[in-house]
């Protein structure tokens, strides 16, 4: 039987798959066939990450709701980051069960961005309740990068507004294997555990 290409491989493959914004309805979706997998009785469940990030209040619920298969079902979710994981897509893929990426994805940690508002449109206490809300959501999302990781939130911040690369991305936890292309096969990239660390 002929072998198939890694992209045939790609297009047949039994993942869950985020290649959106995180939002309501991507989330939602998600969950969803999450759930169908784990009610099937998958025990380890695929979860391939291709966005630019999203809403990071829907990305904690989804978070939330991931934590409530796992715990409803025994499942476990292995986040494989492809092309790029950015902002709340980068959270998505630290809080992996266990976490992969390929090895030219994309990584970025930042802040989560005020909405743009208009003199006019919005009372002062209504800005003062977006920014209040924006803040408890940031040191919500740098708590839980932390913990992935199990860096300090200091040196999470450091971090903040600065693109990574899969094995930048290694060598600070956010995941724990690089995948890498090797003979027309996906291959873990072999890198000395010494240099890899632990997870805390």
């Amino acid at each position: 039987m002929k072998e198939l290409s890694h992209f045939k491989q790609l297009a047949l493959y039994d993942a869950v798959i985020l290649n959106d914004e995180i939002t309501p309805h991507t989330a939602l979706g998600v969950v969803a066939e999450i759930e169908q997998k784990a009610i099937d009785g998958e025990k380890i469940i695929d979860l391939v990450v291709t966005s630019r990030g999203g809403d990071l209040d829907e990305t904690l619920i989804l978070l939330q709701d991931l934590d409530r298969l796992r715990n409803t079902y025994g499942c476990r979710i292995k986040t494989i980051a492809r092309g790029y994981a950015n902002s709340a897509a980068t959270l998505l893929v630290a809080m992996g069960d266990h976490r992969v990426a390929y090895e030219d994805t994309e990584f970025l940690i930042h802040e989560p961005i005020l909405t743009t508002t208009v003199p006019g449109e919005e009372t002062l206490t209504e800005a003062r309740r977006e920014v209040y809300e924006t803040r408890v959501a940031q040191r919500k999302m740098r708590k839980l990068f932390a913990k992935a990781t199990g860096k300090s939130l200091k040196e999470v911040i450091a971090k903040e507004n600065k693109k990574m690369t899969a094995r930048e991305a290694l060598e600070f936890h956010l995941i724990d294997e690089v995948l890498v292309f090797k003979g027309g096969k996906i291959c873990p990239d072999e890198i000395p555990k010494e240099e890899n660390g632990t997870r805390k």
